[in-house]
């Protein structure tokens, strides 16, 4: 083979190589670039010639993914087809230089032939060696056999065994001299001996035998079925290599050409990679372009979104704050000075009528978008003509509970009555007499005003002259409520800013939804407060509201919003 030829081949494998190399390395950056950039899925949209250009109406639109995909596994599916073709003529070349598949071929096949002679080989060389042993003793024993038997005048035991008795015959019937007849004996004699003589040679001659009967096994073993199929496997080892070798000298003729094509392959290969890098280039900018504008718009809109709930949020505050100054404002303990005055009135007999409470426009500050209410007034006497009848099981000498008040109550529509208004209802409802001592020593109050007692945490009276007793406690307690309530309406005021002061320094809720330390702040904190001092039977009344204060809302959920909103803007686009 020339040294030119040999020297071309392994540069034409190693341009390939690099190409391979070099395509994949280019397909995959530009994959993983696209990952980073988020545009590894973008989806809908017919794009331009430049895969995402701007439009008729300076519209940045999105690149077509499917026709993207599609010249992508076009390109993909050339460059396939091309690499195979080149693979085989790479593949035609090796073998030439005895690489390749042929190569490897041809290597096992003599691998295979070398172990089939070698194992062929040692098989009969160790047959020969047992064999020519077996020769080589049973020669020995046939000299040993061949000089005893040159030493004995008969040729077998038969032979010497006739002789003898012929001896024994003649040496019986006395027809011999004393001469013969002695030299008969003595031949006799002889003749057993060499009969032990010959047993042995006999022996001998059984071992010959034996020797050649091993000798004829072994020449049969020489032609067993599994050494006969290994000859037949070498001689079609060598036809197959004889076959590779002519195959070999054809190809080796057509090297140059062969070596042509695949350097032509190579180039189209590379001008394939070439095209599909510039295409994934070109929808890789298309998608930042389009993704840039999605993601500046979804930012403004963000920003709008924010900078309405930071407003609305300001304005809620200072409604919160109006409102929190207006009710520390009004009087502590206001109600339960009323409360205490109408049970001592109730207990001092001043309360068998309708008792007008204090107005509360005098004493409270008119509530923005609290309706004003008026108390039911109770009739006093009864209607012309009529007659008022006793109640069903009520005895004239029996002072009645009054619970009907209650039915009455909720017959006005169940409302949630003022704080302090226990003691009201129990003297208002008309249904709780004068507490004049009966006959009898006990004395029944109303529960109304039982708990309005236990409200003010003052024992209710056992008896009528225990009500001095609980009329002296129920001055006590207005006195001190009367006392220190200045000093509770300025603690109420100066809680309230405090509270306000705390509510405007925290961060606005459309932010993150959360205060400085990083914690949504509690329902709790922008309430209007009780006071500690101040603990009316029902809650202070405060203005009509629609909705109430936001305590939070998660930036992520916003987003998610915004997303959604986003991707039908896009889809109506569409």
């Amino acid at each position: 083979m020339p040294a030119a030829a040999k020297g071309k081949a392994p540069a034409a494998t190693n341009g390939a190589a690099t190409a391979k190399g070099g395509a994949k390395k280019g397909e995959k950056k530009g994959e993983s670039s696209a990952a980073a950039s988020g545009t590894a899925t973008p989806t809908t949209t017919v794009a331009s010639e430049s895969a995402g250009g701007s439009g008729r109406d300076g519209k940045i639109e999105k690149p077509d993914k499917k026709k993207y995909d599609d010249e992508q596994n076009a390109l993909r599916a050339e460059i396939d087809d091309k690499q195979a073709k080149r693979g085989k003529l790479e593949e035609q070349i090796r073998s030439l230089q005895g690489g390749g598949e042929a190569g490897e071929k041809r290597k096992a096949l003599r691998e295979e032939l070398t172990t089939l002679n070698s194992n062929r080989n040692s098989s009969r060389s160790k047959l020969f060696e047992q064999i020519n042993a077996l020769k080589d003793a049973q020669e020995k024993k046939k000299k040993d056999l061949h000089a005893s038997k040159g030493k004995i005048p008969y040729k077998s035991l038969d032979e010497l065994n006739d002789h003898i008795k012929h001896l024994e015959k003649q040496v019986e019937a006395a027809t011999l001299k004393l001469v013969d007849e002695k030299k008969a004996l003595r031949d006799i004699s002889a003749g057993k001996r060499l009969r032990r003589n010959l047993e042995a040679l006999q022996a001998d001659q059984e071992a010959i035998n034996k020797d050649q009967a091993a000798i004829e096994a072994l020449h049969k073993q020489l032609d067993d079925p599994e050494l006969k199929a290994a000859h037949d496997r070498a001689d079609a080892i060598y036809a197959e290599l004889e076959k590779m070798r002519k195959d070999g000298d054809e190809l080796h003729a057509n090297k140059q050409v062969l070596v042509g094509q695949s350097s032509a392959l190579k180039a189209e290969i590379d001008a394939l990679y070439t095209r599909k890098r510039e295409s994934t280039k070109t929808y890789k900018d298309a998608g930042d372009r389009y993704w840039t504008k999605v993601n500046a718009d979804r930012e403004r809109r963000q920003q709008e979104y924010k900078a309405k709930r930071e407003k609305e949020e300001n304005e809620k505050k200072r409604a919160v704050a109006l409102e929190l100054r207006e009710e520390a404002e009004l009087p502590a303990f206001q109600e339960e000075i009323e409360d205490c005055q109408t049970l001592i009135d109730f207990f001092s007999g001043k309360g068998t009528g309708v008792k007008e409470r204090a107005d509360p426009a005098s004493s409270k500050v008119a509530l923005v978008g609290v309706p004003e209410l008026e108390l039911r007034q109770v009739e006093t006497a009864p209607a012309a003509g009529f007659v008022q009848s006793k109640k069903k099981g009520e005895d004239e000498d029996v002072y009645f509970a009054g619970t009907k008040g209650k039915g009455k109550g909720k017959k006005n529509g169940g409302k949630a009555k003022p704080n302090g208004s226990a003691a009201a209802d129990a003297a208002t409802n008309g249904d709780a007499p004068s507490p004049a001592p009966s006959s009898s020593d006990k004395l029944q109050v109303p529960l109304a005003t039982l708990r309005a007692l236990l409200k003010m945490s003052i024992p209710p009276p056992s008896s009528p002259a225990d009500v001095p007793r609980t009329v002296e406690d129920l001055r006590t307690k207005k006195a001190w409520f009367e006392a220190n309530q200045a000093r509770v309406t300025k603690e109420n005021i100066a809680k309230a800013e405090a509270q306000i002061q705390k509510l405007s320094a925290a961060q606005p809720t459309s932010t993150k939804g959360s205060s400085k330390s990083g914690t949504a702040t509690p329902a709790s904190e922008i309430l209007p407060p009780n006071g500690d001092g101040e603990n009316p039977a029902e809650p202070i009344p405060t203005p009509l509201q629609t909705d109430t204060l936001s305590v939070g809302v998660e930036s992520e959920k916003v987003d998610e919003v915004l997303e959604e909103v986003q991707e039908e803007e896009v889809q109506a686009e569409s």
